[in-house]
């Protein structure tokens, strides 16, 4: 469950995000990283001990780890909040990305959409 605020610029879940409010450019984030990396990446986490900012299921090739870096500005090694789940499913309903089990990878419709 999510809702749109601050006059449609910015998004929240209170389930799957604690509150936190987003603005849609975390969205770019992860279409960069699956660009970067030829359309799929593994979404990653940050809920292990060795999980920091560049290591472990963090690591800049993860979308945790592209969210963590590139949008809220986080040094190597620094904790990082997970929402790559709620943000990744956002991202699956519409039409973005397809949503596997550790992997996202960008939907046959919208790579259409970039090639045309």
């Amino acid at each position: 469950i999510f809702e749109i605020c601050n006059h449609n610029q910015s998004f929240r879940s209170t389930t799957g995000l604690s509150s936190k409010i987003y603005d849609f450019t975390v969205f770019d984030c992860v279409i960069d990283l699956l660009l970067e990396n030829g359309g799929t990446a593994v979404k990653g986490g940050g809920r292990g001990k060795a999980d920091k900012l560049g290591y472990g299921s963090a690591g800049y090739d993860t979308v945790t780890g592209a969210i963590g870096k590139n949008y809220e500005g986080k040094k190597q090694g620094a904790s990082v909040l997970s929402p790559t789940s709620v943000i990744c499913a956002i991202m699956e309903w519409a039409g973005l990305v397809e949503v596997q089990y550790k992997y996202v990878k960008l939907s046959n419709s919208y790579k259409q959409q970039l090639l045309g």
